[in-house]
């Protein structure tokens, strides 16, 4: 398993119990100070893993230690230099000590490679969880859906375990064109079985509650939908309309199939043949894009072959990957954010743009449709359709004026519906519910 050794992994979780030690909180003065979770993590922290369900989990910590909750972070790939004291590695795998069990071990990683994975990876989330509970009297664990590592720990956990449907592979796989490789179906198979057994479900949007409900033929009467957070932005950090260049789109993401890399290119193409003044940077890895021919693409010959030097021409600027203040800075030079993804279970590149105020266009899907409402604070287009997307654009850039309004309702909605505290006391009450219920 990717991750700190056993040896350490169990010198960080008992120097963490040591320090921690300490008298039972007073409940009297903060009604949320008995809600001790812990949330299993790909790697920690967000600076040195660029994951989106890192992101999430930093997010939602600070949130629930905004309302005097206590979440901690049991990482799976912690990066030495972490010193908080509520972030510990998860334990690492122990090879058993009978020397039959060992060499039954070993035959089994041979002829079952995955299977012994998922188990090592699920046992060492499993002992981690369970000194939590001894030491720490952590009440729930909440975990990722990928995988379906989860139903090791539902199966044998001492506390409630809720699942977070991040990114359902019947959903994100299909997105990416990974439906038709090898070990789709299993992957597929693995999530489900432990989304039908887990003691709470929840979602950053309702479209993957529903998709997972119709998916699984099942009711799950134990699942909410609970946004992402996302922290309100200084005033003095907003989009302005007069600071930024009233011509140029941005666009935050892969290259690829999912988030639509291919499909701004082909929509920017037709927005030049009405307004050649237009500029189109575009922010993000190269990671290939495979049409529905199968032929694979990259960013320079797939726009080479549409636009000719548009990429020595300063028509399109493509900066790869970019982070931190940088895309801020980004998102504030461009009249417009563009999110053309063909699904997504909420999407922060939208929220993250919303927060400072900029004009959005998102495509009508998932989470997204969700968090970008037509005409109110932003513009939509359907999935895939590049015509009807370079008409959306063509609308900021025709009047800016209705773009810098849509910015202005953007802000307003992320305080009333992403707020940290909001979704604090959503998730708050969401556990103490499934705590009742299987605690």
């Amino acid at each position: 398993m990717k991750g700190t050794s056993s040896k350490n992994g169990f010198k960080l979780l008992s120097a963490f119990r040591k320090k921690r030690r300490r008298p039972a909180p007073d409940t009297s003065m903060n009604e949320n100070a008995d809600m001790i979770t812990g949330f299993v993590c790909p790697g920690w922290p967000r600076e040195k893993c660029f994951n989106g369900i890192v992101s999430y989990t930093t997010n939602m910590r600070l949130a629930l230690r905004g309302v005097g909750a206590r979440p901690i972070v049991m990482s799976r790939d912690l990066d030495p230099s972490c010193e908080d004291e509520d972030v510990i590695a998860v334990a690492g795998f122990e090879p058993p000590k009978n020397l039959f069990k060992r060499f039954c071990q070993r035959v089994a990683w041979k002829v079952a490679k995955d299977w012994m994975q998922h188990r090592i990876t699920t046992d060492s989330i499993l002992r981690t969880v369970e000194r939590l509970h001894a030491e720490e009297g952590a009440a729930l664990v909440q975990m990722e859906d990928s995988f379906g590592w989860a139903k090791g720990l539902i199966e044998r956990s001492p506390i409630p375990v809720v699942v977070r449907q991040h990114g359902p592979w019947f959903l994100n796989g299909t997105a990416k064109g990974r439906h038709t490789e090898s070990g789709y179906r299993q992957r597929v198979a693995a999530e489900d079985a432990a989304t039908k057994i887990a003691h709470g479900i929840s979602g950053p949007s309702q479209a993957v509650i529903d998709a997972v409900r119709e998916h699984l033929g099942m009711p799950l009467p134990d699942a909410e939908a609970i946004p992402n957070p996302i922290f309100p932005a200084a005033k003095e950090t907003w989009w302005r309309l007069d600071r930024c260049e009233q011509n140029r789109i941005l666009f935050v993401g892969r290259f690829d199939r999912m988030k639509g890399g291919n499909l701004v290119i082909e929509a920017f193409a037709k927005v030049l043949e009405e307004r050649p003044d237009a500029r189109l940077t575009f922010v993000g890895p190269d990671t290939g894009f495979k049409d529905d021919d199968e032929v694979y693409h990259k960013i320079e010959p797939f726009v080479r072959e549409r636009m000719g030097d548009a990429l020595e021409d300063g028509r399109i600027e493509y900066m790869g990957f970019q982070g931190g203040e940088a895309l801020n800075d980004l998102r504030r030079r461009a009249l417009m954010t563009v999110v053309p993804s063909r699904y997504e279970t909420f999407g922060n590149t939208a929220t993250e743009a919303l927060v400072l105020g900029c004009p959005v266009i998102a495509a009508n899907t998932g989470g997204l449709a969700e968090i970008v409402q037509h005409e109110r604070n932003g513009l939509q287009f359907e999935v895939g359709d590049s015509e009807g997307f370079a008409t959306q654009i063509l609308r900021y850039l025709n009047d800016v004026e209705f773009a810098r309004r849509m910015g202005e309702q953007g802000i307003l909605d992320c305080d009333e519906r992403y707020h940290p505290d909001v979704i604090a006391e959503r998730t708050i009450a969401f556990y103490r519910r499934v705590i009742e219920k299987h605690g």
